[in-house]
């Protein structure tokens, strides 16, 4: 979790502040967007709404794997985690969020999540499931 500080220019008088959980701030943010696209009256604004309202949950869910990792591993560990390399290589058409989701599921919580293609009109849709 990053910390907040404050400091002159010159660096001097710094102090540090408080941890900022960033799953609590982004998971904020993706709810004015969310909020925003009930009242939107264009398509457009419809849309912009949206798509920012996934990309701050997208970022939500990033921060909750890395926040979580960072109380389970340690060290090398952890930055192979974080860059999803050594043992914690994703699959080929797995995102990497969720290979951190599914990794942590697994490593936290003794959950074991496997991953479905499923085929539509638009395009595939990949879903977890628990085992």
């Amino acid at each position: 979790m990053p910390f907040v500080f404050s400091a002159k220019l010159d660096g001097s008088d710094a102090t540090r502040h408080v941890q900022v959980p960033l799953v609590i701030f982004h998971l904020q943010q993706a709810a004015l967007p969310a909020s925003a696209v009930k009242q939107a009256t264009t398509e457009e604004r419809q849309f912009k709404e949206a798509l920012l309202a996934i990309i701050f949950a997208s970022l939500c869910l990033e921060a909750f794997s890395n926040e979580t990792a960072e109380s389970a591993l340690a060290g090398d560990e952890l930055e192979d985690f974080f860059r999803l390399r050594g043992k914690y290589k994703r699959d080929r058409e797995e995102t990497g969020v969720a290979a951190k989701g599914r990794m942590l599921f697994r490593l936290r919580w003794s959950v074991s999540l496997f991953a479905s293609r499923l085929s539509s009109a638009g395009g595939g849709r990949l879903v977890l499931f628990a085992q």
